[in-house]
């Protein structure tokens, strides 16, 4: 690329272990799922959205790297009401490959592109209808109200040695269990048994395998059922949550299945291989 050219340029006696790659974000043409049209194809775009499935990682023989194909669906709260959510296939490459996850809010740039459809895999012949899938640059996750995913480059971005070692004198505190169990949904007064079931199941637990005594494996997570009167702020609390963790989907009604609430596995129309898909 040009930027590693000028780099050895002026740097004639450096040594890159890696290319350098140019990631360009906050494009002035920002547009909506639902308004790509063929004046788009070949253009640097930005959406927004939310993942809803990736796949594993897919060799490409062009240059032996890794490709990583990733489908962006509407954000709930985007959709218009009524309507089902449109969805986008991006394709990740590089160091972009496995930095998101189903259910992360995200914001995309990259290049619209427009392919024809083979008739089939193994021969060349193609058919005059066009798939499209947008060339990702860049993503960014979104939602700053929620909890950020604890990798080593975020926590180093986001906590600073002052904010370490307030975290770490908080700790120390006897009454650190109230006081974090009244931070929660502060604006409902009482329930502090619920609220510290709640935040139990935020934190999560230890996974702990026990299966050379018979007793397989204990999970780390944490269900909750929570049942009450009407008017106890039973889905005050819930949105509250939702708001709060990341890749969280808030759902009612009786129509709701047990796959659509969690996920499903369905197979990848390009590498025909398993996939885990958000419900």
């Amino acid at each position: 690329m040009a930027v590693n050219e000028i780099f050895f340029d002026r740097y004639p006696d450096s040594i890159l272990e890696h290319q350098i790659q140019v990631r360009p974000f906050n494009a002035l043409k920002t547009k909506n799922m639902r308004n790509l049209n063929p004046e788009d194809i070949d253009q640097l775009i930005t959406i927004s959205g939310m993942v809803i499935r990736t796949s594993q990682l897919i060799p490409e023989m062009q240059e032996a790297f890794f490709q990583c194909q990733i489908k962006l669906q509407e954000s709930p709260e985007d959709m218009p009401a009524g309507q089902t959510p449109h969805t986008v296939i991006l394709f990740a490459h590089n160091d972009l490959v496995d930095k998101v996850q189903p259910g992360d809010r995200v914001n995309v740039t990259g290049i619209y592109r427009a392919v024809p459809i083979r008739v089939n895999p193994r021969v060349s012949n193609v058919k005059s209808v066009y798939k499209t899938h947008i060339d990702v640059i860049h993503y960014r996750k979104t939602d700053a109200k929620r909890l950020h995913g604890l990798d080593e480059e975020a926590e180093q971005k986001l906590f600073s040695e002052k904010r370490v070692e307030l975290l770490k004198e908080l700790s120390r505190k006897p009454d650190i269990y109230e006081r974090l169990a009244s931070a929660l949904a502060p604006s409902i007064y009482e329930h502090e048994d619920i609220k510290k079931g709640i935040l139990l199941q935020l934190f999560g637990g230890t996974r702990k395998d026990f299966s050379h005594t018979g007793r397989g494996k204990f999970r780390a997570e944490i269900n909750i059922l929570l049942c009450g009167d009407p008017g106890t702020s039973k889905s005050q609390l819930l949105q509250y949550v939702y708001n709060l963790v990341p890749r969280g989907q808030y759902t009612s009604g009786k129509g709701s299945s047990a796959v659509g609430l969690t996920a499903y596995v369905m197979k990848d129309p390009e590498t025909r291989q398993l996939v885990l898909q958000t419900g």
